[in-house]
């Protein structure tokens, strides 16, 4: 199957907090694999 990587930005923010369910159960690619890396800036993770 294929496998894609997905790189969330703002990944402690409000909307990827509502999006990495639906990504992570397949809602958005259904059937690929996700590689999925979760990038923010070092303050918003404090």
């Amino acid at each position: 199957g294929k496998t894609f990587t997905v790189c969330v930005t703002g990944a402690a923010g409000q909307i990827a907090y509502s999006f990495l369910p639906q990504l992570c159960k397949g809602a958005i690619f259904p059937g690929v694999s996700i590689n999925l890396r979760l990038l923010d800036i070092t303050p918003v993770l404090n």
